[in-house]
Order: C-alpha cells, then sequence, then structure tokens
C-alpha cells in the first residue's frame, strides 16, 4: 500500500513540475513581458478620457486572438498608470463591439475630455477598405462574410472622426489594417479582393497610429497569440521606445519602436506601422523607464528574461522506479481495516 501511494505521490510532483517550468525551458516559444501591472509613468491623465475596444471573437468572422488581453493592457495602463479617471474610460469587448456602441462610446468619450486634455482611442480588431477605397472601416463584431454586410456593419474613419467632433485632440492606435485580411492572409469576407489601396485618413489635431500599410495583414507577436502592433505601442509607451533616454516617448518614437520590432522579428509577414500626425514629437508618456525585451535574444531564438520558479526535486532512486504492475482483469478494491496483521492471514 505504501508503494502504490508513493507512486501517486511521484505522478503528482512530476505533473506539477511541468507545470512549473517556464515555456522558455522547453525552448518553444519567446517570453513577452507582461504588460498588465502599472508602469512607471508620470500620471499625466487628470484631464483625458479614452475608449478602448478590443474585439477578439466576432460572431462569424475570423477571430482576433489575443485582443481582449492587448485591450485590458491599455485599459489598466490608461487608469494605473496615466491615471486617466475611471468613469471616463471606456472599455468594449467582444459583442460590445457594434457599430452603433462604438460611435455612441466615441462621441460620449469626447464629451468627457477636459481643456487641455486628450482623447485616447484604441482599436484592436479588424480592418476593410471602404467601399469606394477613399478610406479604411473599421469592422463591427456582428459583421457577417459578404461585403454588403461588412460595410454595413463596420465604421468608417470619417464617421469616427464625425462622432469625435473636430477640435479634440485624440491619439488614435489601430491595431487592424485596411488590406480586409485575417492574421494570416486570409480574406475576412469574399469579395474585397483584389486589395484597395487605401490610406489612413487624417484628422484635425489627432495623431493616427497604425499597424501597417493597405498593402498589408496585423499580425501576432511572433511565438504567442497577441496582436503585434497595440501589444508593441503599449510597451512603447512603458519606457521601450524611449530611444533617446530623456524619459519620453513621443508619437514617432512609439511607431519607430514596433516598426523596428517588426522588422527584426520572425514573424513571417511583412507590416510596417505607420504614423499620420501635424506633431509627430508630440509626447505621449513622460517620466518613462522601463527596458524593452532583447529583440536581438528573441531573433536569435532566446528568450526574454523571467523569474523561473524551481521545480520540485524528485529523488533520482524513486524516479527510475518501475511502474507497478497493472491490476488483474475483473479485480476489485478491498478496503484493509487497520490492525496488525502476520505473513499469511
Amino acid at each position: 500500500m505504501r508503494t502504490h501511494a508513493r507512486y501517486t505521490m511521484l505522478g503528482l510532483a512530476l505533473a506539477t513540475a511541468s507545470l512549473l517550468i517556464p515555456s522558455s525551458a522547453h525552448g518553444d516559444v519567446p517570453v513577452w513581458p507582461d504588460l498588465s501591472a502599472p508602469p512607471a509613468t508620470a500620471p499625466d491623465g487628470a484631464k483625458d478620457a479614452a475608449l478602448v475596444i478590443a474585439i477578439e471573437n466576432y460572431f462569424v468572422v475570423p477571430k482576433v486572438p489575443g485582443a481582449v488581453r492587448n485591450g485590458t493592457d491599455w485599459y489598466s495602463w490608461l487608469v494605473d498608470g496615466r491615471k486617466v479617471p475611471v468613469d471616463r474610460v471606456t472599455l468594449l469587448r467582444n459583442e460590445q463591439g457594434s457599430r452603433e456602441e462604438i460611435l455612441k462610446r466615441a462621441a460620449d468619450a469626447a464629451k468627457g475630455v477636459q481643456p487641455g486634455g486628450t482623447l485616447w482611442v484604441v482599436f484592436i480588431g479588424h480592418g476593410a477598405p471602404s467601399q469606394d477605397a477613399s478610406e479604411g472601416v473599421l469592422v463591427g463584431v456582428d459583421a457577417q462574410q459578404t461585403p454588403e454586410s461588412l460595410y454595413a456593419r463596420s465604421v468608417r474613419q470619417s464617421e469616427l472622426a464625425s462622432a469625435i467632433g473636430a477640435g479634440t485632440p485624440t491619439v488614435m492606435v489601430l491595431d487592424a489594417c485596411f488590406s480586409g485580411r485575417a492574421s494570416r492572409g486570409q480574406p475576412i469576407a469574399a469579395g474585397l479582393q483584389p486589395l484597395l489601396a487605401v490610406r489612413s485618413v487624417a484628422m484635425a489635431g489627432a495623431s493616427l497610429l497604425t499597424a501597417g500599410q493597405s498593402n498589408e495583414f496585423a499580425g501576432p507577436l511572433p511565438g504567442v497569440d497577441r496582436p503585434a502592433f497595440s501589444y508593441l505601442v503599449l510597451g512603447a509607451l512603458r519606457g521601450w521606445g524611449d530611444a533617446n533616454g530623456d524619459g519620453v516617448v513621443t508619437a514617432r518614437e512609439a511607431v519607430d519602436y514596433a516598426r523596428k520590432a517588426l522588422t527584426v522579428l520572425p514573424t513571417g509577414r511583412s507590416q510596417t506601422p505607420q504614423l499620420v500626425s501635424a506633431q509627430p514629437e508630440q509626447p505621449l508618456a513622460s517620466h518613462v523607464a522601463e527596458r524593452g525585451p532583447n529583440l536581438a535574444g528573441i531573433v536569435s531564438g532566446a528568450s526574454v528574461a523571467r523569474p523561473a520558479v524551481a521545480a520540485p526535486e524528485v529523488p533520482l532512486a524513486v524516479a527510475q522506479a518501475p511502474a507497478p504492475a497493472a491490476p488483474r482483469p475483473g479485480g476489485r478494491m478491498v478496503r484493509i481495516p487497520a490492525g496488525k496483521y502476520t505473513i499469511g492471514q
């Protein structure tokens, strides 16, 4: 009985060990820093308002794995890092990301911006070219896989600008390309090919940060299901993108960091983030000092360092012991009363 219990405990120990060993120890995927913890940054957001839209589970069109996690990290950065009042930050996730809700919440958020403040709009999901190829559209959660439904259930960039209103200082981060393709390059709706040449629409008083050019598609980080652009820009605002070391990250620096990372990382695609802004040197974060991951190490196959949880030691003699014999067919468990016994009983 004690031998059987010992093997049971061994199995539990080995199973626990496999759960505690970091993925980098197995060499399967690179480990990216966790962005959910509040960063060390200046609390400059007292006059700001924000709208974060993260659509991962579309009703019909392909999913965007990791979109909600990225959106939640952006929400945390705005509320806990930048200190935007929580009642002026809205997070729309999955089924909440309909055309009507996006436009309504954008208008509400714009009204919440105080004099001297900034409106932050973050969209993580699918994009597509508009029907006349004049601009891009942000695909709503309930869009069907037909061009007619996609155009009817999405939000044109110009519509979003109208909902926000002229004169509202805005930083807009769009982790969506306007090629109409999903992260693996497949069209999100039949009939959107060939690709239409689309350019991001400039908005007065706005800095527009987009995931790529119109003939490219936005995709995930290598080795993990998380949209790359919104993750890298958020990392840049925590300090990774501070190229000159002055403790301030500008719109140009944030996009440059994401572009550099997506150029050197083994993503298997071409993705070139863009900045459309009349003020490319606009500060987006200050008093930052966080260092980013070792991109060269990721490219060469190394992982980003993180504390490892030691696996419990298993005695070698026990680990190599032969497995107990299987019970005979038809056998049944018998409960043996406690007491002293001699051989033969």
